[in-house]
């Protein structure tokens, strides 16, 4: 049986393969561009921004983390929410919560540079319910369990976005392959549609729906779909990210509102 998911993107990293090697020159020498890694939701536990620097191209296992940032979050009233340094590159809070409709800037002054990007929270309605099928296969190995999520409908004229995060037993999934954007400009609406990562019996599943902007939803399109999953391999074109902060610094804020459903497999 054929799933369907709306604008779905997968993030397929294996298929950057060995097809072409690029000889990097003193790769020691490599500027130091700030890192900062932040999502922001309604939730009431605690929230993170991490803050590290860059590391060299060839270098995918080590990070280096700034601890003597100064991490903050200021509302459009104008009342600011200062984070304190946790570990690794983490700092948190859990005075702050933020809320729909509102829009948030996040500046993070490193040294003597402050580091700015803004974004608002769009509300969404939420997960209803989880429900799943069962499909068997001739091959009873590949037999498996599908995820269905139910939230309410939305305005076709105001399209949701959305970024789907699941945690099989405890450890998040939805990375790699399974990487799952969602837009209900399709559907119209997240009721019954079937996710395509297929889950044994007694798995049990803590589901997140993140609402995203616009923007934040075509920025992940854009990492996940041009940089990561390109097939022509430009160098160029991977090594250089889309920008949110101004001045020019690496990865994202993103504000979302949040709902979280579990269900087990049975």
């Amino acid at each position: 049986m054929r799933r369907y998911l709306a604008f779905s993107i997968f993030l397929l990293i294996t298929c950057l393969g060995c097809q072409k090697v690029f000889d990097f020159p003193e790769t020691g020498k490599y500027q130091k561009i700030p890192v900062i890694e932040a999502i922001i939701t309604n939730q009431s536990d605690y929230q993170r921004v991490r803050v590290s620097y860059a590391v060299q191209f060839d270098d995918s296992l080590s990070s280096e983390p700034i601890t003597g940032a100064l991490v903050k979050i200021i509302d459009v009233a104008g009342d600011t929410v200062r984070f304190r340094y946790s570990e690794n590159g983490w700092y948190i809070t859990n005075s702050f919560v933020a809320l729909p409709e509102n829009t948030y800037s996040l500046l993070v002054q490193i040294d003597t540079v402050v580091y700015h990007a803004s974004s608002m929270m769009v509300p969404m309605h939420g997960l209803d319910s989880l429900s799943y099928t069962f499909y068997k296969k001739v091959n009873t190995s590949d037999s498996a369990y599908y995820l269905k999520g139910f939230a309410g409908t939305t305005d076709p004229d105001n399209p949701k976005y959305y970024q789907i995060q699941i945690y099989k037993n405890h450890k998040l999934c939805t990375t790699g392959s399974n990487t799952v954007l969602f837009t209900d400009i399709a559907t119209l609406s997240l009721n019954g549609v079937e996710l395509n990562q297929g889950f044994a019996k007694n798995d049990t599943l803590d589901v997140e729906l993140y609402s995203l902007t616009k923007e934040m939803f075509y920025y992940y399109a854009y990492i996940f779909n041009n940089i990561l999953y390109n097939g022509n391999f430009d160098l160029d074109f991977k090594t250089n990210p889309p920008i949110q902060f101004n001045p020019k610094a690496l990865g994202y804020f993103q504000v979302s509102a949040l709902s979280r459903k579990s269900i087990v497999m049975h």
